[in-house]
């Protein structure tokens, strides 16, 4: 219950207050406001374009151990509130336990069937073995009660900030909680440039593959037909009169008006001819320009020259063109 309770907050707002597409949003922009040297920010967005869903779920833990870690007195009073619903949930399932127990004539094993009937909602199977000599419930349920009142202010002595839950405490980690809810998605990468599918389901075998923005091919280290010239076209640009050669079959050339016949992964994404770009993928380009190249070992040069407008883009201009909300 806690830990959903950790995770609603965290949805409250950016950047888990929205869906899957959102969130990727947030990633682009701390990755492009990283601090460090540049090949260390360089690697983190190769992990990114090459391991997208690692890289969401490594996302994903470093916010929740922030969150963690930070103040939160409201969370705090709350967790013990929990805490103390849970004792009277307890001590009342004992009780109606102990009562019919008296009113039908059982034994201990009633008592305990009783008992766990009750609790198997909020705290779920709580049935343990107990000693066949037990007679006395009213004994029972007053041990139970003394007991229980040690366990729970122990419990809420342990924690007296926000940050002394430890993630041991947790049955079901609040981390992974998220990342089932934003991770199990489709993770397939467009064949031009490697941008991630959008759909929230993780098999979607009726509908094509599809990407809210799609970047330049050099992203994943395209060329020009026969050159090391980097291809810096977007891949929306797919009614242009150019060809290109298959990933898995590079004898062959194929028009970009004709993508879909390409087969393979080709087939299976629905490209818009709309020609649109992100200046946050320019930006990149001209700010890793020397990395992209000694990664990928081609070149920006002749037909795959960056554009002179290309180099007036700022950080500012790169997040301000992600649109996030």
């Amino acid at each position: 219950m806690i830990a959903k309770f950790i995770c609603d907050q965290m949805r409250g707002k950016p950047p888990f207050n929205g869906n899957r597409g959102d969130l990727e949003k947030h990633i682009l922009k701390s990755l492009a406001e990283q601090e460090g040297d540049k090949e260390e920010k360089f690697k983190n967005f190769i992990t990114y374009m090459n391991q997208p869903k690692i890289h969401f779920e490594n996302f994903i833990r470093d916010r929740v151990r922030q969150y963690m870690a930070a103040e939160n007195p409201q969370a705090v009073s709350v967790i013990k509130e929990h805490i103390d619903h849970k004792q009277r949930i307890i001590i009342s399932a004992a009780e109606k336990a102990r009562d019919e127990v008296k009113l039908i004539g059982g034994d201990v094993n009633v008592w305990m069937v009783i008992f766990s009937n009750s609790l198997v909602d909020e705290l779920g199977d709580t049935r343990v073995h107990l000693s066949d000599d037990v007679t006395d419930y009213d004994v029972l349920v007053d041990v139970m009660k003394k007991e229980l009142l040690i366990v729970v202010e122990e419990l809420k002595r342990s924690f007296r900030t926000f940050s002394d839950l430890r993630k041991e405490m947790f049955r079901e980690k609040h981390d992974e909680i998220l990342i089932k809810h934003f991770c199990r998605c489709c993770w397939k990468q467009c064949a031009f440039c490697g941008a991630v599918c959008t759909n929230s389901q993780e098999n979607h075998q009726t509908e094509n593959h599809q990407t809210e923005f799609h970047r330049s091919g050099c992203m994943t280290g395209k060329s020009h037909m026969n050159t090391t010239e980097f291809d810096i076209e977007f891949c929306t640009a797919i009614a242009s009169e150019r060809y290109f050669c298959p990933q898995h079959n590079a004898s062959v050339s194929v028009p970009y008006k004709q993508y879909r016949s390409a087969g393979g992964d080709y087939d299976k994404w629905s490209i818009s001819a709309d020609f649109s770009t992100l200046v946050y993928w320019k930006w990149f380009i001209c700010e890793f320009q020397k990395n992209l190249e000694k990664y990928h070992n081609k070149t920006f040069s002749e037909r795959g020259k960056i554009p002179t407008e290309w180099r007036k883009y700022t950080l500012s201009d790169a997040v301000a063109s992600l649109g996030i909300r």
